[in-house]
């Protein structure tokens, strides 16, 4: 009976867990031939890890990639106000492929197609909270 009574409570609590958790964006990978272009950064935001930020090649042009890491999502109740990732050349303030969302429910974006593939590029990424305010960016390393 005690036996029962735990596998229950297990269940109802798993189930109150999944009701109060929003439903989250991930993206697909724009081709199947991705392959990452120099090393990760990391995006640090309201004191911890936020989020992994990349660049890759594929389909001949570059793209710029987030990936919100699940400790932070789930500390902060999935909610951020913006999050936005851009991908950079050399030189140039303005991005090639850019990515804004906010609210940002999204755990994984690529960038819009940069056919940048003969530039030197980078990516970066934003993420934004308004309350309580925060803050964090980070920038790969240019790939030429």
């Amino acid at each position: 009976m005690t036996l029962a009574i735990f596998a229950l409570s297990a269940i109802d609590i798993g189930t109150a867990r999944a009701a109060d958790t929003p439903t989250v964006k991930a993206s697909a990978a724009p081709c199947a031939s991705m392959r990452q272009l120099g090393s990760t950064s990391y995006l640090h935001a309201d004191g911890q890890i936020a989020a992994s930020v990349k660049q890759f090649y594929g389909c001949g042009g570059n793209y710029g990639y987030i990936w919100v890491w699940e400790s932070f999502r789930d500390s902060h109740h999935y909610y951020w106000t913006s999050l936005e990732v851009g991908l950079y050349a050399r030189g140039r303030s303005a991005p090639y492929g850019y990515l804004k969302m906010s609210p940002a429910y999204s755990v994984e974006e690529y960038t819009p197609f940069a056919g940048t593939a003969q530039l030197c590029t980078h990516a970066r990424a934003t993420m934004l909270n308004t309350s309580p305010p925060w803050l964090g960016s980070a920038t790969t390393e240019i790939v030429c």
